[in-house]
């Protein structure tokens, strides 16, 4: 079975934008192959993928919070290692998007794309890479990014740096650099 190969016992894994969707199947999985799991997301009360992450017998909490606020990404961060001791995987997977033409999209939905999109997972990545080098260990941080970032139409999709840079080079994230390479954390791009 394929998860004889994916074996995460004894890991702590965060996964932001996991209350549904992508992120609440991301979780799970890891889950399923043995991590203790974080879950996140915007509104209170969407505890479902915690529950089931704990109905598996691994530990879990539900934080949420707007990732767009520096507060909760640092909370994310302190929550999880308060929790589990330590935090070995991050994936950010929560994300915005906003359609309207070019003309009219708003200066307010421009800034919360960026925010969301863009500052947490930046955010978040320093904050989970601190940890994973000041205990000199292994670590994987893995941002899921959209395919819309790839397509053009009418309707302005506007998808920060984050979703189009850095699938096709992890160098220019918040985690490269000689520190990275010496503790084999690694940063995945999943489009």
């Amino acid at each position: 079975m394929i998860l004889e190969s994916f074996h995460l016992d004894g890991k702590n894994a965060l996964v932001t934008g996991s209350s549904r969707g992508l992120g609440a199947a991301i979780a799970l999985a890891l889950a399923q192959a043995g991590a203790n799991v974080g879950t996140h997301g915007r509104s209170m009360g969407s505890e479902a993928t915690c529950e089931r992450i704990r109905r598996l017998g691994k530990k879990s909490f539900y934080l949420s919070g707007d990732v767009a606020t520096p507060e909760v990404c640092s909370a994310l961060i302190r929550t999880t290692l308060e929790e589990f001791g330590s935090i070995d995987i991050l994936v950010n997977n929560a994300g915005v998007i906003r359609r309207a033409p070019a003309a009219d999209f708003l200066q307010a939905d421009w800034d919360e794309l960026i925010a969301v999109n863009l500052s947490a997972v930046f955010r978040l990545s320093q904050l989970a890479g601190q940890h994973m080098f000041g205990r000199n260990s292994k670590g994987t941080i893995l941002n899921i990014a959209s395919l819309l970032s790839f397509q053009g139409e009418f309707w302005f999709r506007p998808m920060p740096p984050r979703r189009v840079e850095w699938p096709s080079s992890p160098k220019r994230s918040p985690m490269s650099g000689r520190r990275r390479a010496s503790t084999s954390t690694r940063l995945r791009q999943v489009t």
